[in-house]
Formats: structure tokens, sequence, C-alpha cells
């Protein structure tokens, strides 16, 4: 078959029946456009909507992963106060060498214990008491370790 400017141009036609075939590239080297003027708005409006949606959707997805399922601020923050009591402990001298190597021991604990929560991109409510409890018992060492008779020599 030939074409408008000359061309010739072979068809192979699939399998399937009741389908519209354009052989492919024919048309844009021959200079037609495959589309009117109105199909290219249709597609650009709706290439232009289809962006505007995940733009619009993106902010909802940060929020969703900021909002406590794999993230553990408070845990974080209470570690570092933890952390702060410890080395004020070393600075007066209320913690000897080895209260504090085994003080330090159980903030690292706390520490797997919160980075094993997190592994799994979700920390459960159960995991977060179970963290919580292990931050308590730390505490409370923290103080005795700090209020007991025992000084850095």
């Amino acid at each position: 078959m030939t074409g408008r400017a000359g061309i010739t141009i072979g068809y192979t036609f699939p399998a399937s029946p009741g389908k519209q075939v354009q052989p492919a590239g024919v048309i844009e080297s021959v200079g037609i456009s495959p589309y009117s003027r109105h199909e290219e708005k249709l597609q650009v409006k709706t290439k232009s909507t289809m962006i505007a949606m995940m733009l619009a959707a993106l902010p909802a997805v940060a929020l969703a992963q900021s909002t406590g399922t794999t993230s553990t601020p408070r845990v974080d923050q209470r570690q570092a106060e933890q952390q702060k009591r410890i080395n004020q402990g070393v600075q007066s001298g209320q913690l000897t060498a080895k209260e504090t190597a085994r003080l330090e021991k159980g903030q690292a604990h706390v520490q797997k214990m919160e980075n094993k929560a997190v592994a799994d991109n979700k920390v459960t409510k159960k995991e977060r008491a179970h963290i919580a409890h292990a931050q308590d018992k730390q505490s409370r060492k923290i103080h005795r370790e700090k209020h007991d008779k025992q000084t850095a020599k």
C-alpha cells in the first residue's frame, strides 16, 4: 500500500480482531499527527491532573510516616535525658567507673530494644510499653547509683 507522501507501508495485523492498528512511526514520518488537537489537549489536561493529584498526596504520605508508627521521638528524648544524667553523675563524682559502665550497658540495652522495635517499620503499643518499662527501670538504677555512698576517687 502506498501512503500520502509516496511511502510504501507494509501492514501486519494482530490476531485479535476488531482492534484498529496504526503502523508505528509511519504517521509521524509522513507528518500527520496521530491525535487531533482536541485529543492532545485532553492528554495534557489528564497528565496535569494526575501530577497535581500525586503532588497533593505527598504531604499525606509524609504525615502518615511521621505520626508515630515508625518513629520513637519520646524514647529518643528520654534516652538523651538519661544519658545527660549519667554524664552529670560522672562529672560530679557521684558515679564510679564501674557504676558508669553498668549504667551505660543498661542504656545500650534499651537502645537495642528500640532499634529492634523500629526495624520492622512498625512500633506497636506493646513494644512501646516494653521500652518504657525498661527506661523506667534504667531511670531508677541511675538514681540509685548516683545517690549511694560510693563516689569516684
